[in-house]
Parts: C-alpha cells; sequence; structure tokens
C-alpha cells in the first residue's frame, strides 16, 4: 500500500461518511466550509472530507474529527437561495490526517493518502461471493437501494472496491460507516462490512416481526368491531 502526503482543504461533515468511488451531493452553511471550498476551489478542486464524531457541533476543535476521511473531486457547486452552496463529489481515495495546519478561517491538513491494491486472487474472489450473498439479502429487507446501483455493485470484481461500495449506499450509523472507512487492509475492511451487514439485516428483520405483530394486532381489533357491528 503507497502512501503520499498531501495538504488539502478540509470539510468536516455533519451525520455522514463519504468513501471512495462515492459520487453524492450535500450542501454546505458553516463558514469555515464554505472557505475550505473557496480554497479548493484554488487548487484542482480536491478536497478531504472528514466526519465530525459529534455531529450537533457547530463550532468544533481538531479533537473533534475522526482522523481518517476520504480525498475527493468536487465536481459542480450551485449556490443556493438561503446562502448555502450544494456541492457534488466524487471519493477519490482514503487519507488519514497527519497533522492539522490550522482550524480557521478554514480547516487545512496534512493528509497521508493511502493508495489502493488491486487484489486478483482465490480468496478475493470467496470475499466477493460471500459479500454478494450477503448484500442481496439486505437488499430483500432493506428494499430502498436504486436498481442500477444494485447492478453496478454486483458487477464489480475488486473486494476492495466492492466494500466500499456498498458502506456507502447502506443505511447505518457514522460510527459502523467509519469503522469500515478506517480499515485499510482490505480482509479486515471485508470483516468489518460483514459484520455491519449483518447487524443491519437482524435489525430489518426485527422491524418486520414489529411491524408484522403491529398490523396483525390491528386486524384483530378491526375483526372484533366488524363483528360487534354486525
Amino acid at each position: 500500500m503507497k502512501e503520499s502526503n498531501k495538504k488539502l482543504p478540509v470539510i468536516a461533515l455533519r451525520g455522514f461518511v463519504v468513501f471512495p468511488y462515492m459520487v453524492m451531493h450535500f450542501d454546505i452553511a458553516r463558514e469555515i466550509s464554505l472557505n475550505a471550498l473557496d480554497a479548493a476551489s484554488k487548487e484542482n478542486n480536491i478536497i478531504f472530507l472528514v466526519a465530525q464524531k459529534d455531529e450537533n457541533l457547530e463550532e468544533i476543535n481538531e479533537k473533534d474529527l475522526y482522523t481518517v476521511g476520504t480525498i475527493a473531486k468536487i465536481k459542480q457547486t450551485i449556490k443556493l437561495k438561503d446562502g448555502n452552496v450544494r456541492i457534488l463529489i466524487e471519493g477519490i481515495s482514503r487519507a488519514e490526517i497527519s497533522n492539522i495546519i490550522h482550524m480557521s478561517p478554514y480547516i487545512s491538513a496534512e493528509v497521508c493518502e493511502y493508495e489502493e491494491i488491486i487484489y486478483d486472487d482465490p480468496q478475493a474472489e470467496l470475499l466477493l461471493k460471500k459479500g454478494r450473498d450477503l448484500f442481496n439479502t439486505y437488499i430483500e429487507h432493506a428494499g430502498k437501494i436504486a436498481p442500477e446501483i444494485i447492478f453496478g455493485i454486483n458487477a464489480v470484481k475488486d473486494p476492495s472496491q466492492f466494500a466500499d461500495l456498498i458502506a456507502a449506499n447502506m443505511e447505518a450509523d457514522t460510527e459502523a460507516k467509519q469503522s469500515i472507512l478506517e480499515a485499510f487492509d482490505h480482509q479486515e475492511r471485508f470483516t468489518r462490512l460483514m459484520r455491519t451487514l449483518n447487524n443491519e439485516i437482524s435489525l430489518l428483520q426485527f422491524e418486520t416481526q414489529i411491524n408484522d405483530l403491529i398490523k396483525s394486532k390491528i386486524d384483530e381489533k378491526q375483526h372484533e368491531y366488524y363483528l360487534r357491528e354486525q
């Protein structure tokens, strides 16, 4: 895994995590984030995106940030009527903060970028098979992912990219997703992904059971009411 150091402006994310290969848009409103966006526009539109540990904090210090995030390319910016800016980004690679240069007027940091290694071995194929099976089980219960995204994920041959794309598109809390992002080794990343997927499937199954129980109780009450009316 090759490493390289970069000095980049930083946007602190509240309530979500950005992964490599991920394409998404989100709005920014804080002055330090708008200033970071302006700085990035002068440096090839490359920025470092890292999640806050507490999404409710408005004013943040270095200790309030996770250290592992994603270097991303800013593809588009749109100024909104309320003064906020909506940006479209594409995740490029994992990186880790090695030094915070300054926190004002925007966050700037030295980050260590990690280049992904493409794995092509029997074990990688086994990981992909297990991952696809579990992902398809998750889809059956979640039902919130667009068919074209599912097709694209299942077509991926590299387990590292496969894990990142699933993590980016599944419902899970920031802490769980951050744990997957922080796994630089592809086998460890897959292990954490499988654990998170299993947890999410269990929660979805439990939610379905509760909903079915509530529905059966409602149906029973409606039936009793119907009999009384007769």
